[in-house]
This record gives C-alpha cells, structure tokens and sequence, in this order.
C-alpha cells in the first residue's frame, strides 16, 4: 500500500491551481514527494480536499517547468510521475506562475 505525503495547501496562494502546484513542489523539495513514483490525482484532490480540476490545473503548471511528468489516460491527466531530476529542478525554478519558492 502506498502512504501518502503529509502535505498542506498554503493559506496565502492566490488560487487553489496556485496552492497546489506550490504544495506539490514543496512536497518534493521536502522529500514528501518521491522521485520516479506516481501519484494519482484523485488521490491528491484527496489529500488536499478539493475538486480535481484545481489538482490538474496546478500539476500542468509544474510538468511545463519540468518537475513533473504528466501521464495520460483517455486524453485525460490523471497521474504524475516526478521525475528523478526533480530535486534539483525545485531551487532552480526561482518563479512559477506566480508561485515562489518555499522560503525557510
């Protein structure tokens, strides 16, 4: 059985699509997130407790910065794959879409 990230949506994004991808891609910086695994969307949407659309809109942001890789089914995404290079793509993406680096 596959657990789970523990990840939140940041308060502050601007959008749910924004909060996402920045979860997400924190999720991975953290290690929450493993390279070369896949995670459903329905099982994000879950664990973020929102519809799948904001999920989809959000992981599309990250996959066109290279973090993710989109899988398809019926012309319809429904899992990602991070990739294996994904750890080192985080630091480098300085701004996505309005979604800044998780600052510690």
């Amino acid at each position: 059985m596959l657990l789970m990230p523990a990840l939140s949506l940041p308060p502050e994004a601007a959008t749910l699509a924004d909060a996402v991808a920045r979860s997400v891609r924190d999720g991975v910086a953290a290690g929450e997130l493993v390279p070369d695994r896949t995670y459903s969307v329905y099982q994000l949407a879950e664990l973020f407790g929102v519809s799948r659309s904001p999920v989809r809109e959000g992981l599309l942001r990250l996959a066109e910065a290279g973090l993710v890789e989109i899988i398809r089914n019926r012309e319809m995404l429904n899992e990602i794959l991070v990739k294996h290079n994904a750890p080192r793509v985080v630091p480098m993406l300085g701004h996505l879409g309005g979604i800044h680096p998780a600052r510690h």
